[in-house]
């Protein structure tokens, strides 16, 4: 459950998070504000979904936004761009996708808590974790 909860934060924001600053942080605040006011209604706990609290959650999923960075970053770095200019585009540009999939993302965190809840129990676990060893998603662990 760790996994479903931690991906929903960060992975489904659409997210190689490179650069997010204030709306990735945004929405990992408001992923776990979120959270702490649906746990009751799901029947679980902080305890339960694999944090110690809210702020474990917030830091879990900030973690997965500067995995996500460093993996855009080694991304960029490995597509033998001609110049410095043509690096710091890719950068500028994959910024810009991930900071307009966090601030599309913040909504998910805005719907009723059972349209939330049911959604992943009805459609399985169909979160991506990016594996920082090798920045490949790989299957979330429930």
């Amino acid at each position: 459950m760790r996994m479903v909860i931690a991906s929903a934060a960060v992975v489904l924001t659409g997210a190689l998070a490179y650069g997010c600053g204030d709306t990735c942080t945004q929405l990992c605040d408001e992923a776990a504000d979120f959270h702490e006011r649906c746990l009751d209604s799901w029947g679980q706990t902080w305890e339960t979904m694999g944090f110690a609290d809210a702020a474990d959650f917030n830091e879990q999923c900030l973690s997965g936004v500067d995995t996500s960075r460093a993996c855009v970053d080694d991304w960029c770095a490995a597509q033998s761009l001609d110049d410095e200019a043509a690096a710091q585009e890719c950068a500028s540009n994959e910024e810009l996708g991930i900071l307009r999939g966090c601030e599309a993302d913040k909504a998910l965190y805005r719907q009723p808590c059972e349209d939330y809840w049911q959604s992943l129990v009805q459609f399985g676990d169909p979160v991506l974790d990016t594996d920082p060893a090798t920045c490949n998603e790989v299957p979330a662990e429930e």
